[in-house]
């Protein structure tokens, strides 16, 4: 922005605008956390939604300083607190997450079903349809069981 005219300016306003694409993400972000706990244990909303604030802005903190003072810290099985997140997210929470999609899809939700949401209860034509749900039911599971379990350091390749 230094080397624009009105750089200063439009450097304000950019980043004005990017606080409040960063806050109005954030919220709706944070709306489906507070929706579970108040529809689960019948808590009052605007106190989930201050006490869940406070608890993610807690954690949030460590997880700023993992690129700052606490970069060095290693307390996490080697890793900052960012790695570690980083590490839960992608190594764990996506395949176990994909795993249990694939047995909810596939054996819980069962074939019928999940086919009448694909085709849009009958609108859109999945030619695919079979082949899908066998790839749901047994090709996924284990494709995603050999990325958890390498992930883990079971598997090496």
């Amino acid at each position: 922005f230094e080397s624009m005219a009105f750089g200063s300016f439009f450097g304000i306003i950019f980043f004005v605008l990017v606080f409040f694409a960063a806050l109005t993400s954030s919220i709706s972000m944070l709306e489906v956390t507070v929706a579970f706990v108040v529809d689960q244990l019948k808590l009052d909303r605007k106190k989930t939604t201050w006490v869940l604030t406070v608890l993610l802005f807690l954690v949030a903190i460590p997880n700023s300083l993992s690129f700052g003072l606490m970069e060095k810290s290693t307390m996490f099985f080697g890793m900052n607190f960012f790695d570690f997140l980083v590490y839960l997210s992608d190594n764990l929470f996506l395949p176990i997450g994909g795993l249990l999609l694939c047995v909810f899809v596939g054996y819980i939700w069962g074939e019928k079903d999940a086919l009448h949401e694909v085709t849009n209860e009958g609108k859109v034509q999945f030619l695919l349809g079979k082949a899908w749900i066998s790839v749901v039911k047994y090709v996924a599971p284990v494709v995603i069981g050999i990325i958890l379990l390498q992930a883990l350091g079971i598997l090496k390749f």
